[in-house]
């Protein structure tokens, strides 16, 4: 079924304020994020004061900490989407946000583990909504030309988060208890809703498309077979997801390796964890960014290729980086060359997923965005530790976990690969977004 597809006038208004206004709603969006980072990631900060508290098993603090919030936060990640797509996204962020910023206080006054575990499930539920929101409205504000920069810095809010956790969140919960963190951790999310509410706009749908198009909101059914059959869409999605496997298990595993191969102590080591995977995977990301929109910024229109032959490229560089740094003996050696490899190892992010949104029609955002959202909280972030510990544990010797992150690392090789295709049917796809 094909929709109307008649290029429509942006209205004046919409292009008025699409000057200096949007980059305050993007400085909030990427706010709010900030806040799904930090409300995220503090359970990790207090892992040992719940376990003593409650006298729980490894195997109960990993259930809580990972799989309990990821397989809620996917339940509820299509019908979001689906919602993100049909109704008032400022006002549904806004909503969300106050619900998971309340519910990670609530964390706090838990009073047994069966408590804190349905707060922290309840907390992912209503994670799930923030992406596809805050990605849908940042598409109605920034053209394909300009969206990588914009999605970019968008993910650069998870340096943001985590320095909080680790920084403010850290203090706290060494001063005055882990009860207070979560407290600590609910407050701003709570601040940044008012200002959603206060001062953002609902953008119109569509509105900074080269062409805009009359498209209505289709079923779920419907919307999975819009996205099956667009070759670049998928092999896109496959990428990011594959992509993420490789950065979960880095990421959860730096500070294990560091201690191990190289003598650091936790403290020593988080910091190492903090620069590499906050600050500087921020610093890659954002300017991968940038460099993906100066890739469309001459005439001929938007070339979905040129950007997903940036990610392939981002991903083929990570793994000599990556195998680089886990080779070198010297600590200061295998240091730099990891910060190096940091940058890389996330650069995609901002490009493939404003690729993303420009590949698919303004009313198909929010169900594309929760779909890649909950394949990879269950495959990326739900494998990719599990594939490293896995590895590592079969070959079983001193440094095994070195050999387990490389192996591992091959995966960008399949991940370069899908945005190869993406890039060879990207214009293709580019022609079909009126179509649904």
């Amino acid at each position: 079924m094909r929709q109307s597809s008649t290029p429509l006038p942006v209205p004046p208004a919409v292009a008025a304020e699409s000057s200096n206004y949007r980059w305050y709603v993007l400085f909030v969006l990427t706010a709010a994020q900030a806040c799904h980072y930090l409300d995220r990631t503090i359970i990790g900060l207090v892992v040992e004061p719940v376990r003593l508290e409650f006298d729980l098993s490894d195997g109960q603090i990993g259930f809580l900490s990972g799989l309990a919030y990821g397989v809620a936060f996917a339940i509820a990640a299509i019908p979001l989407g689906w919602l993100v797509d049909r109704t008032n996204r400022r006002n549904l962020l806004a909503i969300i946000l106050t619900l998971w910023s309340g519910l990670t206080m609530v964390c706090g006054l838990a009073q047994s583990y069966t408590t804190l575990l349905l707060s922290r499930m309840a907390v992912g539920a209503s994670e799930a909504g923030g992406s596809p929101t805050g990605m849908s409205i940042l598409s109605d504000y920034f053209g394909p030309k300009e969206r990588s920069s914009a999605v970019a810095i968008w993910y650069a809010s998870a340096a943001f988060g985590v320095m909080m956790t680790f920084l403010v969140g850290g203090y706290i919960a060494e001063h005055y208890g882990w009860r207070y963190a979560f407290f600590f951790a609910g407050v701003p999310g709570l601040i940044v809703a008012v200002l959603i509410m206060c001062t953002l706009r609902e953008p119109v749908r569509g509105a900074m498309e080269e062409t805009r198009s009359e498209l209505k909101p289709l079923p779920p059914g419907q919307s999975a077979l819009y996205l099956l059959r667009r070759p670049a869409v998928v092999h896109c999605m496959l990428g990011i997801i594959l992509a993420g496997l490789t950065v979960s298990g880095f990421s959860i595993w730096t500070v294990s390796y560091f201690t191990r191969q190289h003598g650091l102590d936790l403290s020593q080591a988080g910091v190492l964890a903090a620069v590499a995977l906050g600050i500087c995977g921020a610093i890659g990301g954002v300017t991968c960014g940038f460099f993906a929109d100066r890739l469309n910024s001459g005439s001929g229109g938007y070339q979905p290729q040129r950007i997903a032959l940036l990610c392939a490229s981002t991903a083929s560089l990570s793994i000599l980086v990556g195998v680089a740094a886990l080779l070198a003996n010297s600590f200061w050696a295998a240091m730099l060359i990891y910060f190096v490899y940091a940058m890389l190892n996330t650069a995609h992010n901002g490009p493939a997923n404003a690729l993303l949104l420009s590949l698919v029609g303004h009313h198909m955002r929010g169900f594309t965005v929760s779909s890649v959202q909950m394949s990879a909280n269950l495959i990326s972030w739900g494998l990719g530790p599990l594939i490293v510990g896995t590895i590592s544990d079969m070959i079983d010797r001193p440094d095994s976990l070195r050999w387990a992150l490389i192996l591992t690392l091959m995966i960008n090789i399949w991940a370069a690969t899908h945005f190869l295709l993406a890039a060879r049917h990207g214009r293709a796809d580019m022609v079909r977004v009126g179509e649904a």
